[in-house]
């Protein structure tokens, strides 16, 4: 593999694949890069469903290609788990045909298999790149108590589930930044709670069911689907990710990368 002088601060056997990938996907070849990917692969992209296997991705990015001339990654931070599993925090910036920029948030989960991807999970809010007048007509340092920081994120979920916002804000420290999807992000228990008001007059419970969660250092990665149970009876499952930063025991900044706009409209 040729030397990447791109992101140079993160390295690594799977990593430096990754890197590869993503730089493959700002050069708009489709075909250099679904040669990335086993043949069984599976390649799930925001709320878009479930595809598998280089030709699927390929049918499945056509009409992305159709809208989108450029594309960047400004990549934050990556992490490998124990597990081998690749985590990417990145804003990713899409440069339209119309000459339309949009900068959007975005979390990464990928497998490999060998040195070929076997899972890919993008989990962001890519609706703004779609969104057009025409289609707009149609439609830590500090010391712990010792409590595992993955305990404390079900803890916080199951204060979402139960409805118990009183709760759920204790989980903060008074900065904390809370930042859900494209929303604004918000500051410290007040701020969420001011955030989360309106959405507890929409949903009877908002649930999430855990695929995988992680702990790196004062980090807490979580693969989830969040079962948003609407008050008029309705049910949506919308694949999320969190990440999760703490400051002892408190969150000190919580992101969640999903598209829950069906859920709302």
């Amino acid at each position: 593999m040729t030397e990447m002088k791109k992101w140079p601060k993160f390295s690594g056997e799977k990593i430096d694949i990754v890197k590869s990938l993503l730089q493959t996907g700002e050069s708009m070849n489709l075909d250099n890069f679904i040669a990335f990917f086993t043949d069984d692969a599976l390649y799930q992209f925001s709320n878009f469903p479930v595809v598998y296997g280089p030709e699927g991705i390929r049918e499945a990015s056509l009409d992305f290609l159709k809208k989108v001339e450029g594309l960047h990654h400004h990549i934050k931070d990556m992490w490998e788990t124990e597990d081998g599993t690749i985590i990417c925090e990145m804003d990713i910036s899409y440069i339209r045909y119309d000459g339309k920029v949009f900068t959007l948030p975005c979390n990464d989960f990928i497998r490999l298999r060998g040195d070929k991807i076997q899972e890919l999970y993008i989990y962001m809010d890519i609706r703004p790149v779609f969104e057009t007048p025409e289609t707009t007509a149609k439609a830590s340092t500090e010391e712990t108590t010792g409590a595992k920081l993955g305990d404390i994120v079900k803890d916080l979920f199951a204060a979402a589930l139960a409805n118990d916002l009183d709760k759920y804000v204790t989980f903060f420290i008074d900065d904390a930044i809370y930042k859900a999807g494209l929303a604004d992000p918000v500051i410290g228990p007040q701020g969420i709670r001011e955030f989360a008001l309106p959405v507890m007059k929409i949903f009877d419970t908002v649930a999430h069911d855990i695929k995988n969660m992680w702990e790196i250092g004062d980090t807490v990665f979580c693969q989830a689907e969040v079962l948003y149970n609407r008050r008029d009876g309705k049910v949506f499952k919308i694949p999320t990710s969190n990440i999760i930063r703490f400051k002892g025991d408190k969150i000190r900044e919580l992101q969640a990368f999903g598209d829950p706009s069906s859920a709302f409209a």
